[in-house]
């Protein structure tokens, strides 16, 4: 572990607890002597097991705190908790893989093909399917002509979608957005994503589908070319910390996909993809806190971001989801612009200002419609809110 997340004056001893156990370290040994000295200087442990499952990365830090022989060294409540999240993780991520079969043989049922994409690779490629990457959902992409088709053949099974925002988005879904509304089979939500990038034409969402095929050192799942899931992991990342929030967690799956993958993902050979996609930004400022993180990936060419990656990073590292919003990491965001031009764009934009009954009553959770009316001036002055901060931003800048 490098020396830039334990010797940090401002960090906590429960921040640089996390730093040392909240990365994976395969089959290396686990840092024992520096997590045993480390131990007895944290003071609210509460406080770090909280930042351990904000950062998805509870599961991760058992095994690691485990592996160091410490479990000891803890309060009787945290050590628990540790171990029922470690539990917890693992029996979620059976489900999703068994969800994943369903998912599977009701696709080849219906003709359509597709790959898996975050999470359910990353952890049986990378983190040895033993729960330690943890998991909420289950990512797919597939063609842009079947991902409606595959998102009906599921309604028809009797599986429940979550709304569309508006009748006016779901006209317009298939050209301005990247992914269809969630579906729920047995608790476990999938996601139908059919445009990962913003390139013109969604070349590079058909070249990661063609390019994908079975492998063997993933039990056999059918997973996407290395070097464009990288561009895409790595493109995520950035939109989250756009929208001001950000996990160590994702920052885990960026540095074991360099170890891992090495030179396919170098920038020498992904220029060409990541120049196409907009993402060169997103990618070195990825790389750059990776690499800071693990001492080194083994990658050195990107280039450096724009503005302080590590400060960046370390901004999220004691509330990942309140830092104000980042715009000068270019991530891909969840919609493109829509067609038709300006009316088109204005049609789009009437959608989002009236969504449906529905949708609002699950944006902020009533029981009954009726209530979801009163929460309308709500998302207006919200959004007069956003536009009037953003334009001032703008100014600034």
């Amino acid at each position: 572990m490098g020396m830039w997340s334990i010797e940090q004056p401002d960090l906590t001893p429960e921040q640089r607890l996390l730093l040392l156990t909240g990365r994976y370290c395969g089959d290396e040994p686990p840092p024992s002597e520096e997590a045993l000295s480390l131990a007895p200087t944290v003071t609210n442990w509460g406080n770090f097991i909280r930042l351990a499952n904000q950062h998805g990365v509870i599961a991760l830090v058992h095994d690691t705190i485990e592996r160091c022989g410490m479990m000891s060294l803890l309060p009787g409540e945290a050590a628990l908790t540790l171990r029922k999240s470690s539990l917890s993780s693992l029996a979620r991520n059976t489900m999703i893989y068994e969800t994943l079969a369903t998912v599977s043989s009701l696709a080849a049922e219906g003709g359509i093909g597709f790959t898996p994409v975050k999470g359910v690779v990353l952890e049986r490629c990378l983190y040895g399917d033993r729960g330690l990457r943890q998991m909420s959902d289950i990512d797919i992409v597939t063609s842009a002509g079947d991902a409606m088709r595959f998102h009906n053949l599921l309604r028809g099974k009797g599986y429940r979608s979550l709304p569309f925002k508006s009748p006016i988005h779901k006209m317009m879904m298939m050209p301005a957005s990247k992914h269809l509304p969630e579906i729920d089979i047995n608790g476990i939500y999938t996601e139908i994503h059919f445009r990962l990038f913003s390139d013109k034409g969604n070349r590079m969402t058909e070249a990661m589908l063609a390019g994908s095929n079975p492998d063997e050192r993933c039990g056999g799942m059918r997973v996407p070319p290395h070097g464009l899931h990288f561009l895409y992991l790595a493109s995520h990342l950035g939109y989250h910390e756009e929208k001001g929030e950000s996990q160590l967690r994702l920052y885990n799956d960026i540095a074991l996909m360099l170890r891992r993958y090495g030179p396919e993902l170098s920038y020498s050979a992904l220029v060409g993809a990541a120049r196409t996609t907009g993402t060169v930004n997103a990618v070195a400022h990825a790389v750059a806190v990776a690499d800071l993180l693990y001492s080194g990936c083994g990658v050195t060419d990107w280039p450096a971001p724009e503005g302080d990656a590590a400060a960046r990073f370390l901004s999220f590292l004691d509330d990942p989801k309140g830092v104000e919003r980042d715009s000068t990491v270019a991530g891909q965001s969840g919609m493109t612009p829509p067609p038709g031009g300006m009316a088109g764009r204005l049609l789009f934009a009437l959608g989002a200002i009236f969504p449906s009954l529905s949708w609002m009553k699950r944006r902020y959770g009533t029981r009954s419609r009726l209530t979801a009316l009163f929460y309308y001036p709500v998302r207006w002055v919200s959004g007069l809110r956003r536009v009037v901060s953003g334009s001032k931003g703008a100014e600034r800048r």
